[in-house]
C-alpha cells in the first residue's frame, strides 16, 4: 500500500507550496468537513456540505476527464463501481461526484472589502452548522478587513467580535474563544460542536499565494487522480481524513477483501490480518474493519484480476474458493 498524506500530496502536486499546504491542511481535511459539526441522525455517506463559492468555478474554471472502466474507489467502506469520471470543479476534486479535495479557504489580493457585517440567517435551532458556514465565512471576512483598516476597533479582539456574531446565530448554544490557539470554539443545540480556526483559515498565506499556482495545484492533483484510476488503481477516500492511498498489487486488496468479508473472525483478529498484510495505513484498517460493505461486484473485479496475474494451481486456489 502505497500512502500520501494532504501536505505530501499537495508537495507531490507543486513542491514550492508544502509551506503553504501547512496553513492551509484544516480547511483540505476531508473536503472541509471539519466545518461540519456533528449532525445526530445526519447520513454519515451523504456527501460533504460545502459552500459553491468557495469553489471559485467561475474563477478557476473546471474539467473533466473520459469515463474510466479502470481502477477501484472505495468510499467510506463502500465500493463504488466504474466508470469513474474525475472532476475539478474549481478549487476541489470530485470522483463520480465524491469529494476527495475540498477548496482552500483563499482570499483573492484583488478582493473589495464588504461594507458591511452579513446579516443573521434565519434557520431553525436545530440546524447544522452547514447551514450556517457562509455566514461564519462572511463574518471573518468582514471583521478580517475592519481589522486591517485605518481604524480598528481597540476594546475587543477580532475573535472576540467574531465570537459574539456567531453566539447571535438560533443554532448556536455557545461560540467561546481560545485567544491562545486563535480559534473559536462551537457548539450546537443539536449538540454538534466544531471549531473555528482564524489562524489556519485567514492566514496571510492564503491572500498572497498566487492564482497561477493555486490554478497549477488543483490541476495536478486532478492529473494524478486521473493517473490513478488509469493505472488501475485502488483509492480509498475514508470519513474525517485525506490520506489518499492506493494499491498497485491487485492481489494485496483480494485479500484484504477477504479477511474484511469473514464474518466469523474478531475485530482484533483482522486487525492483525490487516497489519501482517501491510495492506493499508492504521486508521484506514480500523474504519474498514467497522464500515466495509461487501460486494459481489467488487469481489469478482478482484478475483479476475487476481486470477490473471497469478498461476491459480501454484498457488492452490482453485476458482470455487474465490472469496470462502
Amino acid at each position: 500500500m502505497k500512502k500520501i498524506s494532504c501536505f505530501n500530496f499537495f508537495k507531490l502536486c507543486n513542491p514550492g507550496l508544502a509551506k503553504f499546504a501547512i496553513v492551509c491542511v484544516a480547511v483540505l481535511l476531508s473536503g472541509c468537513a471539519s466545518w461540519q459539526g456533528t449532525n445526530k441522525g445526519k447520513d454519515p455517506y451523504a456527501p460533504e456540505s460545502v459552500d459553491p463559492k468557495l469553489f471559485q468555478a467561475e474563477r478557476f474554471g473546471e474539467e473533466q476527464s473520459i469515463s474510466i472502466n479502470a481502477g477501484y474507489f472505495i468510499c467510506k467502506g463502500k465500493y463504488i463501481p466504474p466508470p469513474y469520471i474525475i472532476r475539478r470543479n474549481g478549487l476541489s476534486i470530485h470522483v463520480n461526484d465524491v469529494m476527495v479535495l475540498g477548496p482552500i479557504k483563499w482570499m483573492s489580493p484583488d478582493m473589495k472589502a464588504p461594507e458591511n457585517p452579513p446579516k443573521i440567517p434565519d434557520v431553525g435551532i436545530w440546524s447544522g452548522s452547514a447551514t450556517i458556514n457562509s455566514f461564519i465565512d462572511d463574518t471573518f471576512i468582514y471583521y478580517e478587513s475592519l481589522y486591517k483598516g485605518e481604524n480598528p476597533p481597540k476594546d475587543k479582539t477580532m475573535l472576540q467580535i467574531v465570537s459574539e456574531q456567531i453566539s447571535k446565530l438560533p443554532n448556536v448554544w455557545s461560540a467561546k474563544t481560545d485567544e491562545e490557539k486563535d480559534l473559536i470554539r462551537i457548539t450546537m443545540w443539536n449538540g454538534g460542536k466544531f471549531n473555528v480556526s482564524a489562524s489556519a483559515l485567514y492566514d496571510k498565506m492564503n491572500v498572497n499565494i498566487s492564482e497561477e499556482a493555486l490554478r497549477e495545484m488543483y490541476k495536478r492533483a486532478f492529473d494524478r487522480y486521473v493517473d490513478f484510476f488509469k493505472s488501475n488503481k485502488i483509492v480509498y477516500r475514508g470519513f474525517k481524513i485525506a490520506e489518499i492511498e492506493w494499491i498497485e498489487n491487485t492481489k494485496t486488496f483480494y485479500e484484504a477483501v477477504k479477511i474484511l468479508n469473514n464474518t466469523k473472525t474478531w475485530n482484533s483478529s483482522k486487525r492483525k490480518s490487516l497489519e501482517k498484510l501491510d495492506f493499508g495505513s492504521e486508521k484506514i484498517n480500523n474504519e474498514l474493519i467497522s464500515t466495509f460493505k461487501p460486494s459481489k461486484e467488487l469481489e469478482k473485479r478482484l478475483y479476475d484480476d487476481y486470477a490473471k496475474n497469478v498461476n491459480l494451481k501454484q498457488e492452490r486456489t482453485p476458482p470455487g474458493d474465490k472469496f470462502k
